[in-house]
């Protein structure tokens, strides 16, 4: 009986690697065909933080947004004495863009849910995932604790393609530059968010109005010259058509045309 023991173990052994090799080779031969839509988001990776800015300010830029021609734009923010993101502009190759759609199916995106945490995390943020698979779009949200295999793909995926690795792009990804930037303009009076010691005169035409908030889209020329007279002024409160208001500029992707698709999504 002895004897047998180790004949057993290696025959376990080399049905498990036959698996493994079974299933690699799998990987490699499925080719699942992408969405060549260019102006659909195939997939959009949002991190939502546990204890939200105020519902009257935009959602920021996603961390992750992938087009259906290829095109990749990612927003990376640093932490310093002034949080700063910058948002990168670039274009996968066929075979990158190939093989983030054939991961985001292994990862399941192809199917809505929500993957919780084993434990209870009090006001934890989470990561929501938008995949688009046969022509419907799919959201999975994983709570921040949440672990297992799927999450894991999910994870290695995003770090994979926010790193716009050269290998994967077509050419070296460049500063975005949007078409369209959301001006949204809020009353600081009525919350403590926003409100500054000084106010001035917005020189510019009169901003949105909106109680608490008000939003309108520039083109790039009046993004442009918003942004010299707000960092020119530094933290101050304007006052336009009787109200003064707190003024923030969010550039907007090319699949969102106004400001409702920047709303912040209603709790339930």
């Amino acid at each position: 009986m002895r004897a047998k023991l180790p004949r057993v173990v290696i025959s376990a052994c080399l049905a498990v690697f036959v698996l493994a090799g079974l299933l690699g080779v799998g990987y490699i031969a499925w080719s699942p065909s992408p969405p060549g839509d260019p102006n659909a988001v195939v997939l959009r990776v949002r991190s939502v933080a546990g204890m939200e800015t105020p519902t009257v300010l935009p959602r920021p830029v996603p961390d992750l947004t992938v087009y259906g021609d290829g095109r990749i734009i990612v927003a990376k923010t640093t932490y310093g004495a002034v949080a700063s993101t910058r948002i990168m502009d670039g274009r996968l190759t066929a075979g990158a863009y190939r093989k983030l759609y054939k991961d985001g199916l292994l990862a399941g995106l192809s199917t809505s849910r929500t993957h919780h945490a084993d434990e209870l995390i009090f006001d934890a943020g989470s990561t929501q995932v938008e995949f688009l698979s046969g022509g419907l779009r799919h959201t999975t949200t994983i709570r921040q604790g949440a672990s297992g295999p799927r999450e894991w793909l999910v994870e290695r995926l995003t770090e994979r393609f926010t790193a716009m690795r050269d290998d994967d792009l077509i050419r070296p990804p460049i500063t975005y530059r949007p078409e369209r930037t959301a001006m949204v303009a809020w009353r600081p009076d009525r919350m403590s968010y926003g409100k500054a010691e000084r106010e001035q005169r917005w020189p510019l035409r009169p901003l949105p109005e909106g109680d608490p908030a008000g939003c309108t889209v520039l083109d790039w020329a009046e993004a442009q010259e918003t942004k010299r007279v707000i960092s020119s002024a530094g933290s101050v409160n304007w006052r336009s058509g009787g109200h003064l208001y707190n003024v923030l500029l969010r550039p907007m992707l090319p699949d969102e045309k106004d400001c409702t698709a920047l709303n912040r999504p209603r709790r339930g």
